[in-house]
């Protein structure tokens, strides 16, 4: 037995190619990550995230390319590690997993969904996505979702559940990049007003979205109905930063068809 630990680890010192690593440094990042896989202890730091975010998502189906050439939203990258975990095999458990998705998002983040066609995703930024400029650190993005548009809408909401016939619906993101998000109740922040100034109070609030970092949030939040004329805003109170939040609309949207050069 001794023997053969001896042979393993004289292949180890000059058979395996450890670059950018020395040898030295491999064996003591292995080991530390090794330790984080099985027990949780020992976080990663950020020089160590980056060899476990290299030694599970490149070298072995693909190379880095396909990752670091493509942005996507929080919730995208949660969806394609689950798919490689799932699918692929990749032998990453859920710490690993919420370790690799903030290096992600540090790296490669995108705040618009990236399923949409350019020209899609043009209007979509000219007339239905509305963001503020991040405040002490708290970045808000609002969408409306209007019926009609189901080439621009259908990654983001289902039109049937959320009932964006009868109801004023709108996609919020809430995004940070230090400490964790606050428990934002949208139900006693937010107001809708319309062009002439009246208010009206939500329906109601969901959280359909949560980073394992508690640094991405998304959800719907719905009103009831009502004619908005030539423009509304969704005020949110009480965030960090300002007092209020304004986020606005002209009314109304104006069509979209496909190849929309606007």
């Amino acid at each position: 037995m001794i023997v053969v630990l001896f042979v393993a680890a004289v292949a180890f010192l000059f058979l395996v190619d450890t670059a950018p690593l020395t040898r030295g440094q491999y064996l003591r990042t292995y080991a530390r990550l090794t330790v984080f896989k099985y027990t949780g202890l020992m976080e990663p730091g950020e020089w160590e995230t980056a060899v476990l975010y290299r030694w599970s998502c490149t070298g072995l189906c693909h190379g880095a390319e396909p990752i670091e050439t493509s942005r996507h939203t929080a919730k995208e990258w949660d969806e394609i590690i689950d798919r490689m975990i799932r699918r692929n095999g990749a032998f990453i458990n859920e710490r690993e997993a919420r370790v690799i998705s903030s290096y992600l998002l540090k790296n490669f983040a995108s705040n618009v969904p990236t399923i949409l066609s350019p020209s899609a995703n043009k209007f979509l930024k000219s007339y239905l996505w509305k963001s503020d400029f991040g405040e002490n650190d708290l970045y808000v993005d609002v969408v409306y979702t209007p019926p009609g548009y189901d080439e621009i809408l259908r990654g983001f909401i289902d039109a049937e559940r959320y009932d964006l016939k009868g109801k004023l619906v709108f996609r919020v993101y809430f995004n940070t990049h230090q400490g964790k998000l606050d428990p934002f109740d949208l139900m006693k922040m937010a107001e809708l007003r319309d062009s002439e100034g009246r208010g009206y109070r939500p329906l109601d609030w969901k959280v359909t979205y949560e980073s394992g970092d508690k640094h991405h949030r998304e959800g719907i939040l719905r009103f009831e109905r009502a004619p908005m004329g030539e423009s509304m805003e969704l005020v949110m109170r009480g965030l960090p930063g300002r007092r209020e939040r304004v986020f606005y609309w002209k009314l109304p949207i104006p069509p979209f068809e496909k190849g929309d050069k606007r």
